[in-house]
């Protein structure tokens, strides 16, 4: 965590990026065995089983305890989807794409039945392994919905941002505190070492 100092008119202020870390998933073979990744400098990379030592050319990701290869490419649609309070919308810290949805029924039902909704749904948008939260909200034009993927949770990154910074405020309050007890040299370090040099 960095913060950064600001003056805005007179108000100074400090501030630090709002964002959560992403999920980390380890490489492992089609058994679910981890695998240590082995960069390569004038030849292609590989990896290397810990346990056999056996090396092996393609990775797979190890994601809840299963090997998964990742998504092959863009959703084609889910049966898993929930109306929630726009505020949750809002709540996202991160927004890594925005659509542009022909989607006359979603946006009726959003408008004349379900004001200050939102339709949610967790999508993916390409090959690899990343996945987003994905709002569906009303758009200023009548029939189109602006579908907004991202990640992150604003309320849950600020808690874990302050909850640092009062761990190292707490932190330096204590070590000004704190007597090292470490007696201060009777001999400055250059005038041992002048010492030294000149007994040999």
């Amino acid at each position: 965590m960095v913060w950064k100092n600001i003056t805005i008119g007179n108000w100074n202020f400090r501030y630090t990026k709002a964002e959560q870390d992403d999920p980390v998933f380890e490489d492992c073979d089609e058994q679910g065995q981890v695998l240590q990744k082995v960069s390569g400098s004038f030849t292609k990379g590989y990896y290397i089983n810990e346990k056999t030592g056996e090396k092996v050319e393609k990775a797979f990701k190890l994601i809840n305890g299963k090997p998964s290869k990742g998504f092959e490419g863009p959703m084609k649609g889910t049966d898993k989807y929930e109306l929630v309070n726009k505020s949750e919308y809002e709540d996202m810290t991160e927004i890594e794409h925005t659509y542009l949805a022909d989607a006359p029924e979603i946006y009726d039902m959003l408008t004349k039945e379900n004001d200050g909704k939102a339709v949610k749904f967790f999508g993916h948008f390409g090959r690899g392994y990343k996945a987003f939260k994905v709002f569906m909200i009303p758009s200023p034009l009548k029939g189109y919905c602006l579908m907004r993927a991202g990640k992150g949770s604003l309320v849950k990154s600020v808690e874990q941002i302050v909850a640092k910074d009062n761990e190292e405020k707490a932190l330096k309050k204590a070590l000004a505190n704190t007597k090292l007890g470490a007696n201060v040299p009777s001999i400055s370090d250059d005038e041992m070492m002048a010492a030294t040099l000149q007994v040999g």
